[in-house]
């Protein structure tokens, strides 16, 4: 027992450290504490050893206990049995070593520091490692599992203190590499990428000063986890050039250390596929997943979580390639693996069905797209709250559904909420944040504010160009839209110019068969006709409907989109009977998605019987002149007035159209009335 003389005279005897350093009078004090300590409970040293590698607040107590097998010596013994346990507490509480406060046990930042100070390098090494093992075996595995948040946010700050002193120390980096991608997952899911970021820089320059991977010599493999997590986080970010760069030096790291048949070879590709398609290479992409698929299938079975995961991502690039049916079944059977792993009311689950029903809509299936998305959101909106990245995607694509169904309201509503999210989790300047203007554009010209919506598109096209670059598919995009802008506003050469960019950007991304590249020409033949060109504008849909026939087949609704437009085009060059064809056929494919009294195929009938009559009058005054009434007056002004109410009907189907198609078809202003 020390008594208060004895505690002054041994205090006195150390006044070199303390004079004048409030700092190292703490620690004087502490010391002696130690020494107490020491003699009475070995245990209680232990796990002060220990908590000075952990946060300083809040120690996980109960993973103490659900991991004595990890904890070394005496203290592990006292981590198996509860009362033992809080007998070693009790022994800090009583040296004023550690506070205890409604089941929270928590130590002085300044006493951490004195602890480490004292330890031997080999102790300090030692201690840190046991730290890394016990936060690992702590972390939930799968933090994108919202059930696991509470233990998640509660273990952050031990995990992120653990990872900085090992990342110093060099010790146990593949369990540390492990650990702090699990947190940056969590970072990641809970929408704090700028903070996932700064933890993984962070631990990548603590191993660099520690020497691992300096110089000339290899990355070592615990590298690549780091790197791999620095890449999705900064596909995150919207910077896709240095994603795509950590995620190419993780796999050569893994490639090197385990093969490029290896699992983790296959996690890298599953990462890297997705950037490389946001950067326009889309069979580079195709090309890494595959393989990904084929190493995950061989390594885990047809029904994991990972094989699920490649199909996703597999999905958005089929997609994106144009080959929809396949894109819908890689979808489908994800979808079936992650309810079947994780639930129907899972995040995971709600990806697929997002995806889902993005191709659902660009294959046509608009009710069925909507109710995937609205599923998609309710479910993350239980688990993440409507403040979140999830959310805000799911309202995006939302608003894309309603717009082709015509809700165009609806849609605005939906695509402003994702905006208003976007910016606020990134920044203006982010690729999201573009990708909700462009669609928000589209929704706003489908309202007639057309000023309003070249700015949106602009916007987006500004901040694309700059992160993108001037040739990527997603400028095309924005382009597309905003010469449909442009000519609402009648600014129509430029809105030809900025048309015939988008048309080469995908030529040359796609090919000229692909059906984006006839989206171009079918939105470039309406400017044309509104320039008075209307055989370049029938060349343009002729190629157009040869592209989507032999994309889509003969019946689809994108062929009818364009016998629409080349039957307008086709009236204005005078060809009626070729005119009355094309809408005819139109008529023909819309009747099997709709019934006869739908609003569309009445305007279509309309116009064919106008169409019929103006033929009847051509045949009546071609017969009036060959039989010899030459003095009858002429029926110019008649045709001209039936010709306007043609392609006023035809103007009603395009009003109409877009509740169907997922171009956007922007309203006619009635320019020929």
């Amino acid at each position: 027992m020390v008594t208060i003389r004895d505690y002054l005279r041994r205090f006195r005897q150390r006044g070199d450290l303390a004079a004048g350093d409030p700092t190292a009078a703490f620690a004087a004090t502490w010391e002696l504490s130690l020494q107490q300590l020491r003699k009475q409970s070995q245990a209680a040293v232990d796990l002060l050893d220990l908590a000075a590698f952990l946060a300083p607040e809040d120690l996980p107590w109960q993973q103490l206990v659900d991991h004595a097998g990890l904890l070394p010596g005496g203290l592990g013994t006292a981590a198996g049995d509860t009362v033992a346990l809080g007998e070693v507490v009790t022994a800090l509480r009583r040296y004023s070593l550690a506070k205890v406060a409604g089941g929270s046990v928590s130590v002085n930042r300044l006493l951490q520091s004195v602890v480490r100070e004292r330890l031997k390098p080999s102790a300090r090494r030692r201690w840190s490692g046991v730290a890394v093992r016990l936060l690992l075996a702590s972390f939930p595995e799968h933090p994108d599992d919202a059930g696991t948040w509470p233990d998640c946010q509660r273990l952050l700050p031990h995990a992120l203190s653990v990872g900085e002193h090992a990342a110093h120390l060099g010790v146990e980096p593949d369990q540390h590499a492990e650990l702090l991608s699990r947190v940056i997952d969590y970072l990641r899911v809970r929408g704090q990428p700028l903070q996932a970021r700064a933890a993984v820089e962070a631990a990548l320059r603590a191993t660099e000063a520690s020497g691992a991977g300096a110089g000339s010599r290899p990355e070592p493999a615990a590298r690549a986890v780091l790197r791999r997590a620095f890449g999705r986080v900064l596909h995150d970010l919207g910077d896709l050039h240095g994603a795509r760069a950590q995620l190419q030096q993780a796999l050569a790291i893994d490639e090197r250390a385990y093969g490029p048949k290896h699992q983790r070879a296959a996690e890298d590709r599953r990462y890297l596929g997705p950037i490389l398609r946001e950067l326009g290479d889309l069979e580079g992409a195709k090309w890494q997943l595959d393989w990904a698929l084929s190493i995950d299938e061989e390594a885990w079975g047809l029904r994991d979580e990972r094989v699920a995961e490649d199909r996703r991502h597999l999905a958005s690039v089929l997609q994106n390639l144009g080959n929809l049916p396949g894109a819908k079944a890689q979808i489908c059977r994800a979808l079936r693996i992650d309810k079947a792993t994780f639930g129907p009311e899972h995040p995971r689950t709600a990806g697929d069905r997002r995806q889902l029903g993005l191709i659902l809509r660009d294959l046509g299936e608009l009710p069925d797209a909507k109710a995937e998305l609205e599923r998609a959101l309710a479910i993350d909106t239980a688990a993440f709250g409507d403040d979140h990245w999830l959310p805000a995607e799911d309202h995006r694509f939302l608003g894309t559904v309603l717009r082709e169904l015509g809700d165009y309201n609806g849609a605005r509503a939906q695509l402003e909420r994702a905006l208003a999210i976007d910016e606020t989790l990134y920044n203006p300047e982010d690729w999201r944040s573009a990708q909700d203007r462009r669609y928000l554009g589209a929704v706003l010209l489908h309202l007639d504010h057309f000023e309003e919506a070249r700015r949106q598109l602009q916007r987006a096209l500004e901040i694309d160009e700059q992160t993108f670059g001037q040739d990527h598919w997603r400028v095309a995009q924005d382009l597309r839209h905003l010469g449909l802008a442009l000519r609402g506003t009648r600014d129509l050469d430029k809105a030809r110019a900025t048309l015939q960019r988008a048309l080469a950007i995908d030529e040359a991304v796609y090919g000229p068969g692909d059906w984006r590249v006839a989206e171009d020409r079918r939105y470039l033949s309406r400017v044309l006709r509104d320039l008075n060109h209307p055989n370049q504008a029938r060349t343009e849909l002729e190629r157009a409907l040869a592209v989507d026939e032999e994309t889509f087949g003969p019946d689809h609704w994108r062929t009818a989109q364009d016998c629409l437009h080349l039957s307008n085009a086709l009236r204005e060059l005078g060809e009626l009977a070729e005119a009355q064809a094309e809408l005819e056929r139109a008529r023909e494919i819309l009747e099997h998605v709709h019934d006869n009294d739908h609003p569309m195929v009445i305007a279509i009938n309309a116009g064919l019987d106008r169409l019929r009559r103006e033929l009847d009058e051509r045949a009546e005054r071609t017969a009036a002149t060959s039989g010899g009434h030459l003095g009858r007056p002429p029926r110019a002004a008649a045709t001209a007035t039936n010709s306007r109410v043609i392609c006023r009907t035809v103007s009603q189907v395009e009003l109409i159209v877009p509740s169907l198609f997922i171009s956007v078809d922007v309203p006619h202003w009635w320019r020929w009335a």
